[in-house]
């Protein structure tokens, strides 16, 4: 923060995007197209697709969004900050001088063409209708790409969620360098902003690192949320939103062999520990997982069959490809595991800094702004001026903005 400047007592927005390079699991299903319910005004694309890399995640997407067919109007962040938002008609959509107005965050990617001198070809989208056209022509079934976006978190039935909103996708190719061949990384990373306080590393942090070769931090990540339903009815919120969110701090192996059990104890302190009554943001690169726990037979021989005995002796088939066949799927996994703090350049002093801070927020921007609306409707206090019709006010540019 800078000098001088109190810290908040209300969450405001942070990093939340995601980077994912896989082979994407498409069928005829997947993407449908524009979708209006009879007697709805509401047309759009609300559509997902598995993205799988060589890790054995596997990962949905999501392309959400669309207009209202008796108000055609899209509404976009300008590329000037000062005009905040702005409308740009339907028809007027795909017309370049309008993409040129529009921030980067407002527009949607894709590179999945050459040309015929083989450069890439980048597709500008503000409508993730057209987006998702474009992608039933261009896009293939196991196809290698990256895949970009933003994450969005929401509660359902006292869980709360994540979504991995799409917004660029491009082809993942080997390339060039110093005449070596290099193929693609495969891999699934969250660059997520997380809120801790005192009660974020649990008491048995070490031991669960010595013994288990992991812990979870109990941290929080900052979301804005427009309108929430209570009591059947959706109330105007438009409040930045702490939602629980697990950590995993995990043991690895270095190069050496042996472990870094004191480097990752030393980590737990000195990024995520905390005393009572700091509230300290960071951020960090993560590495998604999402699957299941897989099991395979130890010793073959105690499980296979003569016949199946001679068919190894054989060379018809290997004791390898037997041991994949015989993999017990478990339970599914959801989790997020920690690589590494995210820095902060100042754009004044061209210092470069972990991005940790203590000093931007009070206890009470860890109070939750909906349990805070609950109250209010509980105990009659509150003026409802919901309207789904609302534009985005100043209020909700700063709380995007951060």
């Amino acid at each position: 923060m800078a000098e001088n400047e109190q810290p908040y007592s209300e969450l405001k927005g942070g990093t939340a995007r995601f980077k994912i390079t896989g082979r994407v699991k498409i069928d005829e299903d997947s993407l449908p197209g524009a979708q209006q319910k009879e007697g709805s005004t509401w047309r759009h694309v609300n559509s997902s697709f598995r993205v799988q890399t060589d890790e054995g995640n596997s990962i949905y997407v999501r392309i959400w969004g669309g207009y209202k067919t008796d108000n055609p109007i899209l509404y976009k962040f300008s590329a000037d900050r000062s005009e905040g938002m702005i409308k740009v008609k339907w028809d007027s959509r795909k017309e370049p001088s309008v993409l040129e107005k529009v921030s980067n965050a407002s527009l949607l990617r894709a590179t999945l063409e050459k040309d015929e001198s083989g450069k890439r070809i980048t597709k500008e989208f503000l409508s993730e209708i057209d987006f998702e056209e474009y992608l039933q022509e261009h896009l293939h079934d196991n196809q290698l790409v990256t895949l970009t976006g933003d994450v969005e978190y929401s509660e359902y039935q006292g869980e709360v969620q994540r979504r991995f909103n799409l917004r660029n996708v491009y082809m993942a190719e080997p390339y060039e360098k110093d005449g070596e061949t290099i193929e693609p990384q495969q891999e699934s990373l969250l660059y997520q902003t997380y809120i801790v306080d005192s009660d974020s590393v649990p008491r048995r942090a070490n031991k669960e690192l010595k013994d288990n070769g992991e812990t979870t931090i109990n941290a929080f990540v900052p979301q804005y949320v427009s309108s929430v339903n209570i009591g059947g009815k959706y109330r105007e919120l438009k409040k930045t939103v702490p939602y629980p969110q697990s950590l995993v701090i995990r043991v690895k192996k270095k190069s050496d062999g042996t472990d870094d059990l004191e480097l990752k104890q030393k980590l737990v302190e000195k990024v995520f520990g905390v005393s009572r009554g700091t509230v300290r943001e960071v951020t960090t690169s993560n590495k998604i997982i999402e699957g299941y726990n897989e099991s395979t037979v130890d010793n073959l021989e105690d499980v296979m069959s003569p016949e199946l005995r001679e068919l190894v002796e054989l060379g018809i088939m290997t004791e390898e490809e037997i041991k994949e066949q015989t993999s017990i799927r478990g339970n599914k996994i959801s989790e997020i595991e920690y690589k590494g703090v995210s820095t902060r350049k100042n754009p004044d002093t061209g210092e470069v800094r972990p991005a940790i801070f203590d000093d931007k927020y009070t206890e009470e921007a860890l109070v939750s702004p909906i349990a805070k609306l609950e109250d209010e409707v509980l105990d009659g206090s509150y003026e409802d001026s919901y309207d789904d019709d609302d534009t985005v006010s100043e209020d909700d540019l700063e709380a995007f903005f951060g």
